[in-house]
């Protein structure tokens, strides 16, 4: 179903198309022009939100062909902006409302006005697409036992229905009917998986940010679902069964359901920055390990989008060593890992990650990844041509 929602910024009233895949239409005519915000979690995702944007002097500053700057690659972004006239121009706007032409490798310099209009709107549309972040002492009374709650998948816009039964520290959950079990498999491309989803929780009056895996596992309660068990919803701080320690895996991904991955990988260290590229590994998750990297025409980024199909599995089998870094602008960290590829026996690898950032303001972002097998001792790295993983 088309929602239809009215957002007042600014002081202006924007009517934006929420959560659905946009119609096609007809190009504008000659004397008109359509301006629409697009944010979706991955470049592929067909769940998205869409703001049309009316606003007299932000149209006119668009329409202004004002200096280009080259860049190297276009930084990550979930927020697109679409020009329609004449022609149809398409740009990445990141958080500060800085315009990206990916096909001329170019950001076009606004006006600081129309750059803080922009962001504005970038950061309410992103508010209306994303979960609520909440904390399990809040989700917990949120969703309480036997509520019936809509699983959605960000990125394909699938969902499905699913019952809390139970669960302490985090919710124990299974889906109402074999049709939303079906569904749930769709969104782990056919095969239950222990990999961690980001995913968002409808309930009556809201939607949050959580976390689910897809395999089905202990107690049973609804019968003939053709799921046998249940799967479990972390939400932030919730903890695991076995162990009771809070999964950094699933505290990842709600991150990502709350849109604020990328403010969190803002703040982090180097140390975090290596051990969130084992996780996207490991998750196969594109998004994430895009971004890690300074942009998307970085070597070794391409290089291992190319591999994460092939992996099967990532994890850090000693924990790194802490180190501060806080007034440095380069940092080299080791990490040991363990990987399996498709038809390939389980390898171990160190992973040495050199980090650069431009100054102590600036996130740390991947410049290079050499590895070294533990069998051989023999270091690689990727190619910049995207050589294979050894």
């Amino acid at each position: 179903m088309r929602k239809t929602m009215l957002l007042a910024i600014g002081g202006m009233s924007l009517w934006a198309l929420l959560l659905v895949p946009p119609k096609p239409h007809a190009a504008a005519s000659p004397q008109t022009e359509r301006i629409v915000l697009t944010v979706q979690s991955a470049p592929e995702a067909s769940f998205r939100s869409e703001l049309e944007i009316r606003s007299d002097s932000l149209s006119r500053a668009l329409r202004k062909e004002g200096r280009r700057m080259r860049v190297p690659g276009i930084p990550f972004t979930d927020a697109t902006l679409t020009i329609e006239g004449k022609t149809v121009a398409r740009y990445w706007v990141d958080g500060r409302g800085r315009l990206y032409d990916g096909s001329r490798g170019e950001m076009q310099v606004l006006p600081s006005s129309a750059r803080d209009e922009l962001s504005r709107l970038v950061g309410a549309l992103r508010q209306a697409h994303y979960g609520r972040i909440v904390p399990w002492s809040e989700a917990e009374k949120l969703i309480p036992r036997k509520s019936v709650l809509t699983i959605v998948d960000p990125v394909t816009g699938l969902k499905f229905r699913a019952q809390r039964r139970a669960g302490s520290s985090h919710a124990d959950a299974q889906p109402l009917t074999k049709e939303d079990t079906a569904v749930m498999k769709r969104i782990y491309g056919g095969d239950w998986s222990w990999k961690r989803k980001a995913i968002l929780v409808r309930t009556e009056s809201q939607v949050l940010a959580a976390s689910m895996h897809g395999m089905p596992h202990g107690g049973d309660g609804i019968p003939n679902n053709n799921f046998s068990g249940h799967f479990c919803i972390h939400f932030l701080g919730s903890t695991t069964h076995g162990s009771g320690h809070i999964d950094p895996e699933h505290q990842t991904m709600i991150r990502k359901a709350g849109g604020q991955l990328e403010e969190y990988i803002r703040q982090a260290s180097p140390t975090q920055i290596a051990e969130l590229f084992v996780m996207a590994l490991n998750l196969q998750d594109a998004e994430l390990l895009r971004m890690l990297f300074p942009h998307d025409a970085h070597p070794q980024f391409a290089a291992y989008l190319a591999e994460l199909p092939k992996i099967g599995g990532m994890r850090q089998t000693k924990e790194s060593t802490a180190a501060d870094f806080a007034d440095s602008l380069a940092a080299e960290i080791p990490v040991h890992v363990s990987m399996l590829r498709a038809g390939e026996k389980e390898q171990r690898l160190t992973l040495t990650f050199t980090l650069t950032r431009n100054s102590l303001a600036e996130p740390w972002k991947i410049d290079h990844i050499a590895q070294v097998s533990a069998r051989s001792g023999h270091t690689t790295s990727k190619s910049e041509k995207g050589g294979r993983m050894r």
